[in-house]
């Protein structure tokens, strides 16, 4: 497996997500006994812990000693960040820093799961779509079909 350090603007853009993310409420990461809002205010603290993981998984993958620079949060524009986009910096991502010992249990992998979560939430006929599925459900369903991303019919 091979690494590299994502750019300062994908992180900007996964901070972005949490902080501009008020569909379903405000966000919170439970990490190390704290509940910690995802907002202006604490979108330095989650930057730098994404750069830091992020450089620690490299710095792991290929036994260097590159230091984290210091992270400053820009806001992007979210018309460019719909969720789907979203999604893919998060598994870019977390390609990237899942070298390091303890991945699951670091800030960066917590703020992670959930913007994710948060960005499921928002993708569109989500909150029309069944939360569970019966067989009464499935029937209801009727022949609907989906539209692949192509735009051809399955």
């Amino acid at each position: 497996m091979s690494a590299f350090i994502v750019a300062k603007t994908h992180i900007d853009a996964l901070v972005t997500a949490g902080v501009k993310n008020r569909t379903h409420g405000p966000l919170y990461v439970h990490h190390g006994g704290i509940a910690l809002d995802v907002r202006h205010a604490n979108a330095d603290l989650i930057g730098q812990a994404l750069t830091d993981a992020v450089h620690a998984s490299v710095n792991h993958r290929y036994r260097d000693a590159v230091n984290p620079p210091a992270y400053t949060f820009r806001m992007l524009d979210t018309d460019v960040l719909p969720p789907v986009v979203i999604l893919s910096l998060i598994a870019c991502y977390r390609y990237q820093a899942c070298e390091i010992d303890g991945w699951d249990t670091t800030l960066a992998a917590t703020y992670l799961n959930v913007i994710e979560a948060a960005s499921i939430r928002e993708l569109p006929g989500y909150d029309e779509a069944p939360w569970e599925l019966t067989d009464e459900g499935y029937q209801a369903l009727g022949p609907k079909r989906i539209v692949s991303a192509r735009g051809r019919r399955s």
